[in-house]
């Protein structure tokens, strides 16, 4: 059906707001504060993850988990070969 200029049935009002996003959730209930504490969900996720990267065999997950956030995750390469790309000599396209 084709636009046509002062339709009754456009909505004028624009697309209605979708709901919030699941990470939008998420950081909304980690900014609350834990009556008992005083410390927010967030920071008692993080010591949470401290505690279990420091003991007494370390947690391997919780180690590389803030070693990736803190130095960041290194360089990855992958090599891509392309079994029906024929091999040209002499060239090198890698």
């Amino acid at each position: 059906m084709p636009f046509t200029k002062g339709d009754k049935n456009i909505n004028r009002n624009g697309r209605p707001p979708k709901d919030l996003a699941i990470s939008d959730l998420l950081r909304s209930e980690s900014l609350e504060v834990d009556q008992d504490t005083g410390k927010t969900k967030r920071e008692l996720m993080i010591k949470a993850v401290w505690d279990l990267a420091l003991k007494d065999p370390p947690e391997r997950w919780a180690v590389e988990f803030i070693l990736d956030r803190t130095e960041g995750k290194p360089m990855q390469t992958q090599k891509v070969i392309d079994e029906q790309m024929p091999i040209i000599k002499g060239i090198d396209v890698t």
